[in-house]
């Protein structure tokens, strides 16, 4: 569905798992903010034991509830977004940032053919956004239109005619092939193929935990091993069809590192065969269950 006409000004999606909106550092940082909707998506395991948001609207926030209990994937939940409430530009927040007044006034900045991406920190260094693969280092860097830019989904803000033209050309805004991980990846791609990169506006951050910066006892957990695994699998099919040779490379290392592994017994962050099955099949597990 192509957007039409724009009801409100910003539209901020805030999504929940297993955690109480009470208890989000997102949404206890917000500020009160003119012609603004915030729409607080509970995916976690059980229902919200309150819905009590009345600080949130005596900011003047216009506050609406989704719960989808089932862990749906972030590609379908940030699409249904995009589709069912009208505004400007559209916001996507994880539940543990430590939103500032910066950010939130520099969203009021980015214009509805833009895409602003924040300068993430966690751990007190910058973790995102990417240019051509290198972090950004600070200052005023000017995009160009063959510059790679890659960032995290959290924080990202999203103009409405940016939006139009993606769905113009893909049918949706983010690739719902893909689950949790390289949804936000998949997305740049989709803005570097449809010449959008110039119109990408480097934006002041906030603090943010990252969940794969975190010290794990298991190296990764197997979950996370999965779902990169079908990440890779999936983005190399779709995504990097260009560079064949340098894929079948990868593919090769990859499978004689996997071997290399099981003989010795080392966790590897890829699963060859789920890598495989990705790459061969060109869906992820859940889609072949």
């Amino acid at each position: 569905m192509i957007l039409g006409s724009v009801m409100y000004d910003c539209c901020f999606l805030v999504l929940l798992y297993n955690k109480e909106f009470c208890e989000s550092d997102t949404l206890s940082t917000l500020l009160p903010c003119d012609n603004a909707k915030v729409v607080i998506w509970n995916n976690g395991s059980y229902p919200l034991k309150s819905k009590d948001v009345s600080s949130l609207e005596e900011m003047g926030l216009d506050v609406s509830f989704v719960e989808t209990l089932h862990n749906e994937s972030l590609s379908v939940i940030y699409n249904r977004f995009l589709n069912e409430y009208s505004a400007e530009k559209y916001v996507i927040l994880d539940d543990d940032s430590s939103l500032n007044e910066e950010y939130l006034k520099s969203i009021s900045e980015v214009k509805s053919d833009q895409v602003g991406m924040p300068i993430i920190q966690s751990h007190g260094r910058i973790t995102s956004p990417r240019i051509n693969r290198k972090l950004y280092s600070g200052g005023d860097s000017v995009i160009q239109e063959t510059d790679k830019v890659s960032t995290i989904g959290s924080g990202l803000v999203i103009g409405c005619d940016v939006i139009n033209k993606l769905i113009v050309k893909y049918g949706s805004v983010f690739d719902e092939r893909f689950y949790f991980y390289g949804v936000d990846t998949t997305f740049c791609f989709r803005l570097f193929d449809s010449n959008l990169t110039k119109h990408i506006e480097i934006i002041p951050g906030f603090n943010h935990q990252l969940s794969r910066l975190e010290i794990e006892e298991d190296l990764l957990s197997d979950f996370r091993r999965l779902e990169r695994s079908y990440d890779m699998g999936l983005t190399m099919r779709y995504y990097n069809y260009k560079s064949l040779g340098s894929n079948f490379n990868k593919v090769i290392k990859l499978g004689l590192k996997s071997v290399y592994s099981a003989l010795f017994r080392k966790k590897t962050k890829i699963l060859f065969f789920h890598f495989l099955r990705a790459l061969v099949l060109g869906k992820h597990y859940k889609d072949l269950n």
